[in-house]
């Protein structure tokens, strides 16, 4: 079943991502959404603690953060209370 779940939202991700970014969706990848999974769980989180749970090194996550919000799929940040 959670296997199910985390391919539901792979594909949910992907689907949001090619309305945003067009043919380039086969873009985003397996470290792309532990990267997105980890901000959306919590968004105020440093690099280093995004990169640690990710499995990168502070550098190429930093990169594919930037890639993320320059292609759109990421719109902003906020913590709601």
């Amino acid at each position: 079943m959670a296997n199910v779940v985390a391919n539901d939202r792979v594909y949910a991700v992907r689907r949001t991502y090619a309305k945003r970014v067009g043919h380039r969706a086969s873009r985003i990848d397996r470290l792309d959404m532990k990267i997105l999974t980890a901000i959306s769980e919590r968004s105020r989180q440093s690099i280093t603690e995004i990169s640690k749970d990710v499995g990168l090194s502070a550098s190429p996550c930093t990169t594919r953060l930037e890639r993320l919000e320059r292609d759109g799929l990421i719109l902003g940040y906020n913590t709601d209370i």
